[in-house]
Parts: C-alpha cells; sequence; structure tokens
C-alpha cells in the first residue's frame, strides 16, 4: 500500500455548478510531486442543495412565489380560470408540500383566474371574429395588412391567454391587392377631399405602368438620376409625376405615412388618374397630372 497515492475526502459541499461527485478542491496543487503512501485531500461536490417545498394551496399568488423564491426553488405560473374560488389564490402545486427537491427546481402553480380565456381569431373574417369576440365578452380592434385573403393572420394577445371582461383584442386582417388598393385609394381620396379637391380614381394603363415601377425596384428619383427612360410607361401625351414606395409596406396607413401629400404631386387640383402596383412587397403608387 505504501507504494500507491490515494484520495481521501476531506468534506462535501453543496454547489450549483458541479455535479455530485465532481472534485471542489485539493489540497496539494498540481504539479506537486508525490512519493508512494502521500495522501492526496479532496473536497467534493454533493451537487445541489436539497430543499422543501412549501405548502402553497389557499395562499395567494404573490405569497408563493415569495415562498419558493426563499427556498430558492423556481416558480411557473399557470392561470386558471375559475369563477367558483377567490381570484388570485393558488389552486394546486405540481410536487407535494413536504417533498424534499434539488435547489432551483421547478415547481408549478395553478392560480385563480376571473379573467377570460382568449379564444383563437386567427383563420377567421373579420366579422365571424366579432362575433366569436362579443360572445367571449371581448372586443376586437382590426387594423388591415398587405397579404392575405381576407380573414386575420395574428392576433395578441395570442389564443389562450388570459385576460379581463371587455378587454380589447388587435387582430391583423390580411387584404388582396385588389382589396389592399381600393383601400389605399380611398384613403388617399379622404386627404383630397380634406384640402377641397375632387376624388381620383384608377386607370388601367397607370396600374400597368406602376407595376412596371415596382417590379424595377427603384423609386422615380432614382430612375430619374440613372436616366432611365420611362417613355415606355407612360402615355406620351401627359405630363406625370411618380412616388414609389420602397418595400416593407404592410398597412394602408404606413402607406399613406409615406406618401409626400406636402407636394404637389398628391394634392394637385389637375391630379386625375392613379395607378398602383405590386412587386412581391414592394408597392408602387403612379399618379398623372394633365
Amino acid at each position: 500500500m505504501e507504494d500507491g497515492i490515494y484520495l481521501q475526502v476531506l468534506d462535501y459541499q453543496y454547489d450549483d455548478n458541479l455535479e455530485k461527485g465532481t472534485i471542489i478542491k485539493q489540497k496539494m496543487k498540481s504539479g506537486t510531486l508525490l512519493k508512494g503512501g502521500d495522501i492526496q485531500e479532496v473536497t467534493v461536490s454533493a451537487g445541489l442543495e436539497p430543499k422543501e417545498v412549501p405548502e402553497l394551496i389557499g395562499i395567494s399568488e404573490q405569497d408563493a412565489v415569495s415562498l419558493l423564491e426563499e427556498q430558492q426553488l423556481t416558480v411557473n405560473i399557470n392561470v386558471v380560470i375559475n369563477k367558483e374560488k377567490e381570484e388570485g389564490i393558488v389552486l394546486s402545486q405540481s410536487i407535494d408540500a413536504g417533498e424534499i427537491v434539488d435547489k432551483f427546481t421547478e415547481v408549478s402553480i395553478d392560480v385563480c383566474s376571473h379573467g377570460i380565456d382568449v379564444p383563437d381569431f386567427v383563420g377567421l373574417t373579420y366579422e365571424a371574429a366579432l362575433s366569436r369576440a362579443s360572445e367571449s365578452g371581448l372586443q376586437i380592434s382590426a387594423s388591415y395588412v398587405y397579404g392575405g385573403d381576407g380573414t386575420i393572420n395574428s392576433q395578441s394577445p395570442s389564443e389562450n391567454s388570459v385576460v379581463d371582461e371587455g378587454s380589447v383584442i388587435d387582430v391583423k386582417v390580411g387584404m388582396t391587392q385588389s382589396e389592399f388598393t381600393a383601400q389605399l385609394v380611398a384613403s388617399i381620396n379622404a386627404r383630397r377631399r380634406a384640402a377641397g379637391l375632387r376624388e381620383v380614381s384608377l386607370s388601367s394603363v397607370w396600374t400597368q405602368s406602376a407595376s412596371a415601377l415596382a417590379a424595377s425596384g427603384l423609386t422615380s428619383a432614382e430612375a430619374t438620376k440613372n436616366g432611365i427612360d420611362w417613355s415606355y410607361l407612360l402615355p406620351a401625351n401627359r405630363g406625370s409625376s411618380f412616388w414609389a414606395s420602397r418595400d416593407g409596406i404592410s398597412t394602408v396607413d404606413n402607406m399613406i405615412s409615406r406618401i409626400p401629400f406636402n407636394s404637389e404631386a398628391f394634392l394637385d387640383s389637375r391630379m386625375t388618374v392613379i395607378g398602383v402596383g405590386y412587386s412581391g412587397n414592394r408597392i408602387s403608387i403612379l399618379i398623372a397630372i394633365r
């Protein structure tokens, strides 16, 4: 036995980072020359410190969280709708009181709520969403986005969230190109009416030109700067003004906010026709002034 080198465990210590059985420290440093019969004394990790799960059922959510944090346990809160129990109290816990678990173990608690479970509105039409919201005691606020088939493509708060009665659910309704165009022209005309000008309407010729402009990937300013000949796009016997969006347009309001209404182009009494074109997520508007 004198020819061997031996380990002697002097102590076990709880450690948050090292697994149970891992050596935490040693008496003789690395590189020390040992001879037969020498003993290397070490301290070994005992793993995570054990904790006792407290009794949580029947107390408030806030008190339950405090107790778990004091025990250095992780809390996961599930909201459960139950109008027969007191709101805000803990209805159940995932690990029974008195159980011994490792430090940082997650304990889930179900907390009573008198709120409303948000239904899934995605895929519904706006009218169907209004009906479902009304049945659930909720309200709907819709915004319209480019790209879709007239149904809701997202909502906030999300499905299964718990909210108060009467809460407003924000939904985004996807529009086809024709629907988006109709709302866009209506918004432009609203601006013109406010300025005391007559309304404008779409022209198929100018819509075709606007589509070509969108597909070019350039704004009108860039096209002019680069010396591009626009004669193939436009009727030769008309004067014209251009404006094209870049990309990333999603809502009518977003598009309207990027149109230079303070320029003469969009608030000009001579403005008579308008074309709207699409290319991927890029939308362009092309106008003519007689």
